[in-house]
């Protein structure tokens, strides 16, 4: 049986970090607050309770007076538990980019070079189906006398100027990164040192070509394209641009001047949002056809604008997903029908005690244990301090991973997420669950994230202080 075509209800929790405890009524929610009600009696449940026909309801505020005047109710009349088909939750999965690097170039002079870039996501499909969106990012290694030597390097910032260029216009944003190791000791100018895999200026990969043609040396650094998403926009009606699938892929190919030593390594697949509040508009929208909020027709017939449709759900918070799929039989006249409902429950990442609390009372009330099967695990360890002396080195020794059965880790990285003012910070080894941050300029507390994806593009995030003290 098919159940691709479920009349569904999208129930929006808010700022409530509790669900209305047992032996309450629908009367009694606050705004934005989530309850569990026996069908029969109207009265609040917990996981204690064995309803034959419960229903989920939440408070709304329609005037914004901080005072409950409606009820958002599940999917049908009720939910009959013994038709309860599935129930999955999923917390909120943030994106991640795409990311490709081109490396091991070789600059000749007075040589025209083009490197092939397709980008795929689902605008383009919409737009052109099956035919490809390529750029073609186009340079020329120039020399203005025939013994002057051309470096490496130089085809790093052309690549990624010209990649940058098209930015406005585009798909992927370009940036160089060291390839040694780079001291700002021996290089004469550079503005800091760099570890391999680091970010790495355009200025300072000048720099570098520069000390090489004088010193006759071969420090190399390389471009890495990073995909751009989808841009995200609010609405407050009718959404004509909605895009589910928002994370563009990149693939690119060695077009003109690139030689058999250059490689294209693909360096992070792109990862996919989920329960964004962009997302849980979207199905707001679409719920609004049967549910009343704005009803079948999404414009006014007379002038042809846009009903106002009153959202719960905020652009930018982040959102776990309860999906409650169930079927509901019902006897009318000489006929037995079945429909296929469903009904998704949003409760704000913030909210976790909210989120812990229904998992129970579900999972109590169905008889089963309500577990997020299927995400991975990061988990960036204890925080640590440096105290040793000025520029010292962190290494982690107890970040984990993991991933469900039958999944494997395509990808465990690290990356900055706050630091003090003016300070100065690098990541050694920033691919595995032992990287070391070091090269702390400033007293404070620094912050890292630790982000892992699975084979089937889901990630989780954990964070780590080092507080620096000199």
């Amino acid at each position: 049986m098919s159940r691709n075509n479920d009349v569904f209800q999208i129930l929006v929790g808010k700022t409530q970090d509790a669900i209305l405890a047992a032996g309450n009524y629908p009367k009694d929610l606050l705004p934005g607050q989530v309850g569990i009600f026996d069908a029969k009696t109207n009265v609040s449940l917990d996981e204690t309770a064995t309803p034959t026909e419960f229903y989920i309801g939440v408070g709304i505020d329609s005037d914004g007076d901080g005072v409950t005047d409606n009820i958002a109710k599940s999917a049908g009349q009720y939910i009959q538990t013994a038709g309860v088909v599935d129930l999955s939750v999923r917390s909120y999965n943030q994106a991640i980019p795409a990311i490709i690097e081109i490396a091991g170039y070789e600059a000749v002079c007075n040589t025209d070079y083009a490197l092939r870039v397709e980008y795929r996501n689902e605008e383009i499909y919409k737009r052109q189906g099956t035919v490809g969106f390529t750029k073609t990012y186009a340079f020329t290694i120039e020399s203005n006398c025939p013994d002057c030597i051309c470096d490496n390097n130089e085809i790093t910032i052309a690549l990624v100027n010209a990649v940058n260029a098209d930015v406005a216009n585009g798909y992927g944003i370009a940036y160089a990164i060291a390839k040694d190791a780079l001291n700002n000791g021996v290089l004469t100018g550079l503005s800091k040192s760099y570890a391999v895999g680091d970010v790495i200026s355009l200025e300072d990969v000048a720099v570098v070509a520069a000390y090489n043609k004088a010193n006759d040396t071969t420090l190399e650094t390389a471009v890495r394209i990073q995909s751009l998403p989808l841009t995200k926009k609010d609405f407050s009606s009718i959404k004509m641009e909605y895009y589910y699938l928002r994370s563009t892929v990149i693939i690119a190919s060695k077009a003109v001047g690139f030689g058999t030593e250059t490689t294209v390594t693909t360096i992070q697949v792109p990862v996919n949002e989920g329960g964004s509040g962009y997302d849980v508009k979207q199905k707001e929208y679409i719920a609004g056809g049967w549910n009343g909020n704005p009803g079948a027709y999404r414009q006014n017939a007379v002038t042809g604008l846009a009903k106002e449709i009153l959202y719960q759900a905020d652009f930018a918070t982040q959102y776990c997903i309860f999906s409650l799929t169930y079927d509901q039989k019902s006897l009318s006249g000489w006929g037995e029908y079945e429909n296929n409902l469903a009904t998704i429950i949003c409760i704000p990442m913030t909210l976790t005690t909210a989120i812990a609390k229904l998992k129970t009372v579900l999972g109590g009330i169905l008889g089963i244990t309500v577990t997020e099967e299927g995400l991975p695990v990061a988990d960036a360890g204890t925080d640590g301090a440096v105290t040793t002396a000025a520029n010292a080195d962190f290494t982690v020794s107890d970040a984990k991973s993991g991933v469900a059965t039958g999944k494997t880790a395509i990808s465990t990285t690290w990356e900055l997420v706050s630091q003090p003012a003016t300070a100065d910070v690098k990541i050694t080894d920033g691919d595995t669950l032992t990287p070391t941050f070091g090269f702390f300029t400033v007293d404070g507390t620094y912050t890292f994230k630790l982000t892992v994806v699975d084979s089937d593009g889901f990630s989780s995030t954990d964070t780590v202080d080092v507080v620096a003290t000199h």
